[in-house]
């Protein structure tokens, strides 16, 4: 990547009529909302095959449905240039939403902390809602249990963010790794999950159920799925709350609120998170095909690799794209993204909405019939969409609607929603 020159660059922050976490501060960021915007594509493209096929189940068992080249290819730059990066993003941005909210509500002489906790409430229900009537694949709830433990952090010392944030994702990274290579002294591994046979019946039953089944019935299943994708979630945890802190600790140091002055940090974060990226995420394919997924559940062996490459080379990307941005031409390309970023949480519930009704029985019954390639472009398209709408959606309105909601209940009253 050639460096960027100080004469090329361009202002890379905007102010609007929203909060840059899209519920309460009054200045946006533009180009934190176009990081955000970015990671809801990855999501997407991530979240695919866990709407479209059984995938939690055939992961558990090295089980294939389609084999040709294109699909391979497919998965393969799925999982290696998406899974657990664009996550990785949208959980930084929350640890900055977290410091930007508690300290514009400050400013205004408002409790930060109480409103926080009456935001973290209404996530929570968003969440509920989400996991158990339309999608068991959901974050929201994850992400207002562990805001509650965020509070902790707050007016703490940097440097114990910082540390804190590598030790959540060092230690349990060693944990796995000697677990693998050495059982015999770290004998307590992560829970295997089902086994063969007991993968084989849950993969049948959720593409019966999913691809034919009344609402009740998927209902049902989603309750299965949603256990055991809380069950198997552990190294999720550590992975997801590191990145909150490191989200605050980067908005703190100024890194993000004024990348303009920190270009020469900003580069070196963006060299080292590529290498170090790189280097483990490299050691995360020798785990993942080396080890007998079989034998070992969900081939848990790759988190050693996942839970260093993941945040690394999601700091990659979001540093590629601050310093991409300085170019007029880049800046211009990427800020379509803005609109998509700014309506977060709307159009990420969205994205539930539209792929559970095109697979499931309830919609036009895709599931178990769209293959990788094929959900690939579909995640394009709909993206697509969702960018192209809320950039109109936002001409004449202050927030997306989930987001209005959202703020409205934080604050305990109807917040004007049309721009003047």
């Amino acid at each position: 990547m050639k460096r960027l020159s100080r004469t090329s660059r361009t202002p890379l922050m905007k102010k609007g009529n929203a909060e840059p976490n899209s519920g309460g501060c009054e200045a946006r960021v533009a180009h934190l909302d176009m990081i955000r915007g970015l990671a809801l594509l990855g999501i997407l493209i991530a979240n695919m095959a866990l709407y479209a096929s059984p995938s939690i189940y055939m992961n558990l068992i090295n089980k294939e449905w389609w084999t040709s080249g294109p699909d391979i290819i497919v998965k393969q730059f799925i999982y290696i240039a998406v899974d657990y990066k664009f996550i990785s993003i949208f959980s930084f941005l929350f640890g900055v939403g977290f410091i930007l909210f508690l300290q514009n509500a400050e400013k205004k002489g408002r409790s930060g902390l109480m409103l926080f906790i009456r935001r973290l409430v209404v996530l929570l229900l968003f969440g509920l809602l989400h996991s158990y009537l339309i999608w068991f694949g959901d974050i929201l709830l994850l992400y207002a249990i562990l805001g509650f433990a965020l509070l902790v952090f707050y007016r703490r010392k940097l440097h114990t963010l910082l540390y804190t944030a590598f030790g959540l994702l060092i230690i349990p990274a060693i944990w796995v790794a000697a677990h693998t290579f050495l059982p015999e002294f770290v004998p307590w591994g992560l829970p295997l999950g089902p086994m063969v046979e007991e993968a084989n019946q849950l993969l049948s039953e959720s593409a019966a159920v999913y691809s034919g089944g009344t609402y009740g019935e998927i209902f049902q299943q989603r309750l299965v799925d949603l256990s055991y994708m809380q069950n198997s979630s552990l190294l999720t945890v550590p992975l997801t709350f590191a990145m909150f802190l490191l989200g605050a600790y980067g908005w703190q140091k100024g890194w993000l609120r004024d990348p303009e002055t920190h270009v020469a940090v900003i580069w070196k974060i963006w060299w080292w998170s590529g290498g170090v990226g790189l280097l483990f995420l490299a050691f995360q394919l020798w785990l993942y095909y080396t080890v007998d997924a079989a034998q070992s559940g969900f081939n848990n062996s790759h988190w050693a690799g996942i839970l260093i490459s993941g945040p690394s080379i999601a700091l990659f990307y979001m540093t590629s794209l601050l310093l991409l941005i300085r170019r007029p031409f880049f800046r211009k390309l990427f800020t379509p993204l803005e609109a998509a970023g700014r309506m977060a949480l709307t159009n990420y519930l969205i994205q539930s909405f539209i792929c559970t009704f095109l697979f499931y029985s309830y919609g036009f019954g895709w599931y178990g019939q769209i293959t990788p390639s094929i959900g690939l472009g579909l995640s394009l398209l709909i993206f697509a969409i969702q960018v192209w709408v809320s950039g109109i959606w936002l001409r004449y309105f202050r927030f997306g609607p989930f987001e209005w909601v959202w703020r409205s209940l934080t604050y305990g009253k109807r917040q004007p929603m049309k721009r003047a």
